[in-house]
This record gives structure tokens, C-alpha cells and sequence, in this order.
């Protein structure tokens, strides 16, 4: 991944998380809601 991939690549991540966290879900209860795997959740 190229440095400038990193960046939107790192903001996605970061906004997932806060959404995700707003919602009080844990990384293993939104796997489950959108159907991945705890560990990708967990790589973005």
C-alpha cells in the first residue's frame, strides 16, 4: 500500500470505528450485523 492509499484507507477505518462505537457495538456484534468476519472488522 503506497502512502497515498494509507491515508483514505486509515480515514475509512477510523470512521467505521467511531460509527461503530456511537452505535455501542463491539467489533464481534458488527461482524455479525453485516456478515464478515470478526478478524476483517478488526484489519479495517
Amino acid at each position: 500500500m503506497t502512502l497515498s492509499e494509507a491515508v483514505p484507507a486509515s480515514a475509512f477505518g477510523a470512521a467505521v470505528r467511531k460509527l461503530r462505537r456511537e452505535r455501542g457495538l463491539s467489533q464481534e456484534d458488527f461482524a455479525d450485523l453485516v456478515g464478515l468476519h470478526r478478524t476483517y472488522i478488526g484489519d479495517v
